[in-house]
């Protein structure tokens, strides 16, 4: 039985929750350093990485990406991340001496990271086994739960999340850890 946990969900304060699962910005990107950048960080991170979503109907762009990682038999990381770009303009920016073509947009980058309890839907079956995984995950592990994995997940997110603000060149780039 897949018990997929959403980190923001857990969060008891909407407000709080409702923007720390997304990057905002305007202004001139150079979304092919953005888009090499996330992409490498996943692979580092031996993450299997596949593109959802890609709707190009100028002067709008919205991509859909996720990403997955096993980190044992029982749980798994996975990141849903939606991109939605608008009013893109492309321009020519003079960065360190030398010509490049970037875009002025309006974007919006939502994470969405997700703990996945048993993955490969090896405690299925009759009621019984529903009833013992339920009782499984929500008194015997559950601080492992908190604790270990999701918490480490958190702490990928975080990373992620500071990465691209840097790649922004966002006054909030980077990250406390």
């Amino acid at each position: 039985m897949v018990v997929e946990i959403k980190l923001f969900e857990l969060q008891k304060n909407y407000t709080l929750r409702s923007f720390m699962d997304q990057v905002k910005y305007v202004g001139i990107v150079d979304f092919d350093a953005l888009y090499k950048m996330m992409t490498q960080w996943f692979i580092e991170r031996d993450y299997d990485f596949y593109e959802g979503m890609y709707k190009d109907k100028p002067p709008e762009l919205e991509l859909d990406w996720v990403a997955k990682r096993k980190v044992n038999d029982f749980y798994q990381y996975k990141f849903e991340i939606y991109f939605h770009l608008w009013d893109i303009r492309e321009v020519d920016v003079i960065k360190d001496g030398v010509k490049k073509k970037m875009i002025e947009t309006r974007m919006m980058i939502q994470f969405s990271p997700i703990l996945r309890i048993d993955w490969q839907d090896r405690w299925t079956g009759n009621w019984f086994i529903k009833t013992m995984f339920k009782f499984y995950t929500e008194n015997v592990i559950k601080r492992e739960i908190e604790l270990k994995y999701a918490d480490t997940l958190w702490y990928h997110f975080y990373n992620l999340q500071g990465k691209v603000k840097d790649c922004l060149g966002m006054e909030t780039g980077g990250n406390a850890y």
